[in-house]
């Protein structure tokens, strides 16, 4: 009986060849909701054509059958519109980022949270504490009582925050390849 159930059980590599393909199903499925969500065929979904689909009761309900449950469509756009800064998203990335939402977090989506919230958190005490120099630097400067090395300590400031701006985009540019992201404190 054993040796029965052992070989009933799909192995790893059936697995996930039954993961892909059900990906790839979910895929194909959601470009075509997505397509009639596109009411102005342009390729992309803006938040007022996500809206009105929104409330057609067909697409709701085929979105729930995905799996995907959309409380604040508004809120749940912007959310999925928000990496590019645009008011405007691709099917193709507007499917693999309801794809990638689906389903409930899980504790390393939270902890992974919870890290870029310390991170940022962090770099947010840095700029603060570097901007309140700077500031007590031009201070001095404008009473007269310290003006070299002042002046050297806000340029210093000035370039760090530069780094900062630059490690930043660097690390965004990163993160939008899809390559992993690296946490900078």
């Amino acid at each position: 009986v054993e040796n029965a159930m052992k070989l009933a059980k799909p192995d790893d590599s059936e697995a996930l060849a039954e993961h892909k393909n059900r990906v790839q199903t979910d895929l194909e499925e959601l470009m075509m909701i997505l397509e009639t969500i596109d009411v102005d065929g342009s390729g992309t979904i803006t938040v007022d054509e996500f809206l009105g689909a929104m409330k057609n009761e067909r697409v709701d309900h085929a979105l729930k059958c995905m799996g995907v449950d959309v409380m604040d469509a508004v809120f749940y756009f912007r959310t999925l519109s928000s990496t590019t800064g645009e008011e405007e998203i691709t099917l193709e990335d507007f499917a693999s980022k309801v794809l990638r939402m689906k389903g409930a977090a899980t504790s390393i989506d939270l902890h992974g949270l919870i890290l870029e919230t310390l991170c940022m958190r962090t770099r947010l005490g840095r700029y603060h504490r570097e901007q309140l120099r700077m500031f007590s630097c031009l201070a001095e400067m404008i009473s007269g009582t310290r003006h070299a090395h002042a002046t050297q300590e806000i340029r210093d400031v000035y370039e760090r925050s530069l780094d900062a701006i630059e490690s930043k985009h660097s690390d965004q540019r990163v993160a939008d390849t899809g390559a992993p992201n690296k946490f900078v404190l």
